[in-house]
C-alpha cells in the first residue's frame, strides 16, 4: 500500500505525477496524508471515475484470428 503524503485534487482524482494542475479537471491539487481507509476510498473513486470514461466494445466487434 502507498501511504503517506500524496497529491489529490478536490474533485477526488488522485494524481500520481506531481503536476501543478489536476489531469482530470485541471483544478488545483492539495497535499494530504492518507491512512489505509482513506487510501482505499481514493483508489475506489479513481477506478470509478476512470471506468465511467471507458467505452465498452462488444465481443462481436473484435476480429477473430
Amino acid at each position: 500500500m502507498l501511504w503517506g503524503d500524496q497529491w489529490i485534487c478536490k474533485c477526488g482524482w488522485h494524481n500520481f505525477v506531481l503536476r501543478k494542475k489536476c489531469r482530470h479537471c485541471d483544478g488545483e491539487k492539495e497535499k494530504f496524508s492518507v491512512g489505509e481507509e482513506d487510501w482505499q476510498t481514493v483508489i475506489d473513486n479513481t477506478i470509478k471515475e476512470q471506468s465511467e470514461d471507458l467505452e465498452i466494445i462488444p465481443d462481436s466487434e473484435f476480429i477473430k484470428v
